[in-house]
């Protein structure tokens, strides 16, 4: 046994570990940030603003102006809420987003970054976006007036009836982004954001209410979903008034439990069928459907063997057809001429944005999202492909929508637009293909150009040698911008304004198309004139011989699906055609369409550039920012406010599986996190816990029955006290925790464990290196092997009466993985998977008698189709499969490996009204498991150290089949918060044939 000295020791480690997990956030923070910060306050009236040095300037926007967009948002809902909101800025992400969420208090995110094409059509994308998410907390503290007092001196203020359980979750943000349109601005007047209603009416697939109301992770994904609340919000006011949707969010705030369908009756006299009928109607077509089914028959799909490809930057090179592929997370390539007419992959990608060509074919740039060490953060970078060599160039530049223009004298270089530092900048850089350029500081700059706040260029093209040109939107409106990016100072910039329907059209995707007799961009426009519904249309900007634009032609019809990401081919127009759940490429003849010309008026010539290698400065703001008496940032004054989850105290806690909360007596107290979201604390009591077991066996042999019971809920001691901390200050994540299960007879189990763990994001697709370390220390009144206690209970007797720890069954262990996975979906279904896991854990363990070292390596290969059997109306038949391989765990298999596959399984994404309940999908799989088990006898645990360790493992052990039918069942509650809370539950039936038992069981999980 450990002496008194020892514990003490180990102890007062404990305690030294928990003061530098504390007060490490004193002066820095991380939690969404790239890297610890010192942060900085300044409060208003209602506003408190978290902000570091690099984003004091939007910190100084926002405190100017958040005061006036609250008055704005209580004056429009008839509101007098005296919220008081913490607002975190993080510069450390380059995709602009504003978001509030009042859990576990009311708290606006900012990442704070120049707008994209989703957030660019306002006047402000900032400060526009600011209000929206103002609004939304606003209307989503609707409450009657018991409900305030619950609120106010119970629940808290993230009670909020509308959200929790009346309304599902896409009809609030619906009315958000309504709100937001009322200027004509904003993603609900962009010309793109609604027209996937209409072409959901125009396939018959207009989805339901149900539909609409809850987590959509095939496609066509979450769009439909804000698309349909914003559509819906608006016809209900305009056709039923806008005093009717003010009762309706009213009714919301009051005590109605899953009574949306009620609430909407009582309200408009309909039932919400109805009313989602009426909406469906309302939905508008085009007016000459008569030519849009002209033009879809006259055109046709390339690929038509291949049904499954999910089109998206599609080239024309070469070698081939080069594409994205959403679906299958990939580049692929297709070679017309080769002998085998057969798609091909070049390499894996995730959330590609544009590709572009060179202009000898030779290479290839791929501007993607990638999702850096913090989940929330994101960055935008571009890389190249050498198609000739099939390899990446070295070197990884920081660029978004990048595309290849040529030098003066005919050297290719990279253009794209930065958005680092909250910043856009059009950069061009000389390319090295052959040359070694990892290093981001010696990637050669040889132009950048700065641009104002609500500035942002898109799309950069080639414009001769020399000269670039691209999309610029200024404060919501759209222009040409032709600019030089080498020396010489008789080279100034041009700006052309393009018109057509007034102004009413936004455009995007601007790519050079070079043709035998003539140069000229293509673009793709949404049109948002009042009244008028339009699918994605063409333009072509020509150019003369100095690529300056000359004429600019706009589409006169529309096309089923639009002609998204068009350009020119041969004579024909090849275009992506967005159909409600899937992406076509299809080609038309140019001789079948009509073009009208619009207006191009080039403005007075602005300043001539610098010289290219000068960089050039910062334009002076519009507004001078001031932060008087800023203060440092003090997490603990939040930490003090505690949270209650009554009826729900914490059971068990393993950092693999997280914390298992089990009903019963007791609670579980929980202190709210800082804004960074650094710190959570949990504590919790309980006792006398429900004994929820899902399982039941027959024919399980004694010995196997205890353990499961043991292991699954461990009800022997029925009392519990916990806690846990979690702090995420530094780069990495760093947990601890202490759980202690008694009885009154003074058994008990004391488990305290420590860890932290990491993951570095690889290439460019869900390629990701995770490192896990982890230490635990445990006392118990029983041995930890209880199959070997069982079998010498004289010998491991379980104990009683309180015993020391010292006096008890002591173990120490500590592991450490890492592990390379690049699994990922390869289809419509979450069910198709395709990659590989691999990983090596080492593990130590040591307790009163002995010590041993293990190391073990497992592996899991995803495969998505062993049939070629396309999935046809939502049935998956490509009968997906998963093999794992497990060699040498602490758990006492030397070998274990499990087969898995889906033998028939259904993507329904339907649910049935009376029940409320949205069934995402169901899926029967079979299993088998071919296990070979080791003996663990004191002294003969496998250890690495032992010259015969395989030996030891693999001499005596014994062989068990374990075959299985499994029922997944995945739904949703489609009611306010609970529509986007994943519930996933299966059904498995199990049988042993070595050791003749069944076993069957259920269990399900709320994925919050």
């Amino acid at each position: 046994m450990r002496s008194k000295y020892q514990v003490k020791t180990h102890i007062c480690t404990l305690l030294v570990f928990l003061f530098f997990l504390f007060f490490s956030v004193k002066l820095s923070a991380a939690g969404l940030l790239l890297k610890p910060r010192k942060m900085f306050v300044a409060k208003t009236e209602h506003f408190e603003i978290i902000y570091s040095k690099e984003s004091e300037e939007t910190a100084a926007l926002l405190s100017g102006s958040v005061e006036s967009l609250y008055k704005k948002a209580c004056l429009e809902l008839k509101a007098e809420k005296n919220l008081f909101i913490p607002v975190v800025i993080s510069p450390d992400s380059d995709i602009l987003s504003v978001e509030f969420t009042p859990s576990p208090y009311d708290r606006i995110i900012v990442f704070d970054s120049p707008a994209d094409y989703d957030t660019s059509n306002y006047n402000d994308s900032l400060l526009d976006l600011f209000y929206r998410e103002i609004y939304s907390a606003l209307i989503q503290k609707t409450r009657s007036p018991i409900n305030e007092l619950l609120a106010k001196y119970i629940a808290g203020e993230n009670y909020q009836p509308a959200t929790v359980w009346n309304l599902p979750f896409s009809f609030v943000d619906g009315a958000a982004y309504l709100e937001e349109g009322k200027n004509g601005l904003g993603r609900i007047n962009d010309g793109y954001f609604l027209q996937i209603l209409s072409q959901a009416k125009l396939e018959k697939k207009f989805p339901s209410w149900m539909q609409v109301s809850t987590v959509v992770d095939v496609p066509p994904g979450e769009k439909v979903v804000l698309a349909a609340g914003t559509a819906f919000s608006a016809f209900l006011i305009s056709q039923y008034g806008l005093e009717e949707y003010e009762r309706l969010w009213k009714e919301s705030g009051k005590i109605n439990p899953f009574s949306a369908k009620q609430v909407f009756y009582r309200v408009y006299k309909k039932t919400l069928s109805e009313l989602w009928k009426q909406f469906e109607e309302s939905v508008p077509l085009p007016s000459e459907l008569a030519e849009l089914e002209r033009l879809e028959q006259c055109s046709k799909r390339f690929l038509e063997n291949d049904r499954q490809a999910d089109f998206a930057q599609v080239l024309f090179t070469k070698q081939g057809i080069v594409w994205y592929d959403k679906i299958r997370h990939e580049v692929d390539i297709y070679d017309e001429n080769a002998k085998h007419k057969k798609r091909s992959i070049l390499f894996l990608a995730d959330a590609v944005e544009k590709m572009s060509l060179s202009q000898d074919g030779r290479y290839l740039s791929i501007s993607y999202v990638k999702n850096e060490k913090k989940e929330e953060l994101y960055s935008c970078l571009t890389s190249i492909y050498d198609l000739t060599e099939k390899e990446f160039v070295s070197g990884v530049w920081p660029l978004r929508e990048a595309s290849f223009v040529v030098c003066s004298n005919g050297e290719t270089a990279l253009c794209g637009v930065n958005v680092r530092d909250s910043k856009a900048r059009l950069q061009v850089y000389a390319i090295h293909a052959d040359e070694e350029y990892d290093d981001e500081d010696n990637l050669s700059l040889i132009f950048e150009k700065e641009f104002l706040r609500n500035e942002v260029p898109f799309s950069p093209v080639y414009a001769g040698n020399g000269y670039a040109a691209c999309i610029v939107t200024e404060n919501a409106r759209q222009k040409l911008l032709r600019i030089p990016f080498e020396n010489g100072a008789e080279k100034s910039e041009e700006k052309y304004q393009l018109d057509f329907l007034n102004g009413q059209f936004r455009l995007r995707n601007l790519l050079f198309n070079k043709t035998e007799d003539s140069d000229f961009y293509t673009f793709e426009f949404g049109i948002n004139t009042a009244g008028v519904t339009a699918f994605t249309r063409t333009g072509i900007i020509k150019l003369d011989d100095s690529y300056r634009p000359e004429k600019v032609l706009f589409m006169q019809s529309d096309v089923s699906g639009g002609t998204c990401e068009p350009q020119v081919n041969n004579g024909e127009l090849c275009y992506i055609s967005r159909k409600y759940d899937h992406n076509e490429f299809r080609r038309i003849s140019l001789s079948e369409l009509a073009f009208g010309e619009g207006s191009l008026a080039r403005e007075n010539q602005t300043s001539p550039n610098l010289p290219a290698h000068t960089l050039l400065p910062a334009t002076a703001p519009d507004f001078a920012p001031t932060l008087e008496n800023p203060k440092t940032y003090n997490p603990f004054k939040y930490l003090i406010h505690l949270s209650y989850r009554p009826g729900l105290p914490i059971k068990l806690i393993d950092f693999d599986e997280g914390i298992l909360y089990w009903l019963g007596l007791g609670m579980s107290v929980v202190t709210q996190e800082d804004p960074l979201l650094n710190n959570t604390i949990i504590l919790s009591a309980g006792w006398n816990y429900v004994p929820m077991d899902f399982s039941w066996t027959v024919n399980l042999p004694s010995q196997y029955l205890t353990r499961v019971r043991h292991e699954s809920t461990k009800l022997g001691k029925e009392k519990s006290a916990a806690i846990y901390i979690e702090n995420s200050s530094t780069p990495v994540t760093i947990k601890a925790a202490a759980c202690l299960n008694f009885n009154m007879e003074g058994g008990y189990d004391f488990k305290a464990q420590a860890g932290t763990s990491w993951f570095i994001p690889l290439g460019l697709a869900i390629k990701k290196l995770t490192f896990d370390l982890r230490g635990i220390y445990t006392a118990s009144t029983d041995y930890f092997d209880q199959e070997l206690a069982e079998k010498e209970p004289e010998k491991y007797p379980s104990l009683s009466n309180w015993p020391y720890f010292k006096d008890a069954y002591e173990l120490w262990e500590f592991s450490s993985s890492m592990e390379y996975s690049n699994i990922h979906q390869f289809g419509q279904s979450p069910f198709e998977q395709r990659g590989f896991r691999v990983g090596a854990r080492f593990y130590t363990m040591w307790d009163t008698k002995e010590s041993n070292m293990n190391l073990g390596a497992y592996g899991t290969l995803a495969i998505p189709r062993l049939t070629p059997l396309h999935n046809r109306n939502g049935w998956i038949l490509s009968v997906p499969a998963t093999l794992s391989v497990d060699f040498i765990n602490k758990s006492g298999r030397a070998f274990e490996t499990t087969e898995e596959i889906l033998l028939i399984g259904k993507e329904i994404h339907n649910g049935i009204a009376p029940l409320y309940t949205y069934f995402r999908r169901i899926g029967l799989k079979a299993s088998h498991s071919f296990n070979m088990k080791y003996h663990i006898e004191p002294g003969q645990k496998p250890d690495i150290r032992n010259k015969d360790y395989l030996y030891n493992v693999f001499a005596n052990a014994h062989i068990t089949n374990v075959f299985s039918l499994i029922l997944d069942i995945d739904i949703n509650i489609p009611a306010g918060k609970l529509s986007s809370v994943p519930i996933s539950s299966y059904i498995k039936a199990s049988y042993c044939p070595e050791e003749q038992y069944f076993k069957f069981g259920f269990d399900f999980r709320l994925n919050f």
